[in-house]
């Protein structure tokens, strides 16, 4: 049997980031790690203790940024996660990727928008053509999304 941590920790974010699905990724991950309670960590609300912290504190907090830096690097390619090496918490490689790839994203949208102003019916069905063109107007919606600033607190 199993048991409820080896269970929890056996899960993994199924999304792999890429160079062109930060949009769907970020929204995955980020929902991921709000189900696990640990999304204060993730987004910065809830900082690495301070000095004055008991021990215990800082290393609970310790632990669950590792916990959230292993899913972060089980998530993105092995290049990607040499880059990541260099920021210490979950926060700051959150940070990195939103800023390394919503330039990405905004190429994406300029793509996804010419794509819908190309897209034509041709010998598609009415269903198909409604679907080809349902898949990248949730894209868009998705790049609009994450390309918008988070609030922090």
């Amino acid at each position: 049997m199993v048991s409820e941590l080896t269970a929890a920790e056996s899960e993994r974010p199924t999304v792999r980031l890429t160079s062109t699905n930060y949009a769907l990724w970020e929204f995955q991950f980020r929902v991921f790690v709000e189900g696990r309670g640990l999304l204060g960590i993730l987004d910065g609300t809830v900082p690495q203790p301070a000095n004055t912290a008991t021990a215990q504190e800082k290393a609970m907090w310790n632990q669950n940024d590792a916990r959230i830096r292993s899913w972060l690097l089980g998530s993105v390619d092995p290049s990607t996660c040499l880059s990541l090496r260099l920021f210490p918490t979950a926060n700051r490689m959150w940070r990195h990727l939103g800023g390394l790839y919503s330039t990405v994203n905004a190429a994406r949208q300029f793509e996804v928008q010419t794509a819908l102003a190309r897209l034509e019916q041709g010998d598609m069905s009415v269903t198909e053509y409604f679907n080809a063109a349902q898949e990248l107007w949730t894209e868009e919606d998705m790049l609009h999304i994450a390309l918008r600033p988070h609030s922090v607190g």
